[in-house]
């Protein structure tokens, strides 16, 4: 408990409710990637979550376990809900740098836009031409602002 609070700015409470609620959803203690993106797919019902879900997980599964622990996840809760604004633009950072080499390709970015088209757009109802037209669009744009 000690180095949780230490690492989250978390409560005591805080954290031993987060934990109750997560050895419910997760008796073992850990979570698979499978697992995290069943749980993640209650949040977008109508769209195909399993490949933004992936890109979460390698996120929060610092160790490359192939598990996300406890520890891992409220970490990560921790950074995103009372971290600092520079904080939260590193973890953001670091998940859309998929190959983790420090740098932000167009192909990462545009990656990540699409999977987020895909948790948006039901599954079924997708016009591959239109949506690739706006990912890239959407891809150009950010390398030209930044």
């Amino acid at each position: 408990m000690a180095d949780l609070l230490r690492k989250t700015s978390f409560t005591k409470d805080e954290i031993r409710h987060l934990y109750r609620t997560f050895k419910q959803d997760c008796p073992s203690g850990e979570v698979s990637k499978s697992h995290f993106s069943s749980i993640f797919s209650t949040l977008f019902p109508g769209g195909e979550c399993f490949r933004y879900a992936t890109f979460l997980f390698r996120n929060i599964d610092r160790s490359n376990s192939g598990f996300i622990r406890f520890e891992d996840l409220i970490v990560t809760l921790s950074i995103l809900i009372h971290g600092s604004v520079e904080a939260r633009l590193s973890w953001t950072f670091d998940l859309y740098d998929l190959n983790k080499d420090g740098m932000l390709t167009r192909t990462e970015l545009s990656q990540i836009i699409a999977s987020i088209f895909q948790l948006m757009v039901p599954v079924g109802k997708v016009n591959f031409a239109s949506v690739a037209g706006a990912i890239e669009e959407r891809t150009n744009r950010l390398f030209q602002v930044y």
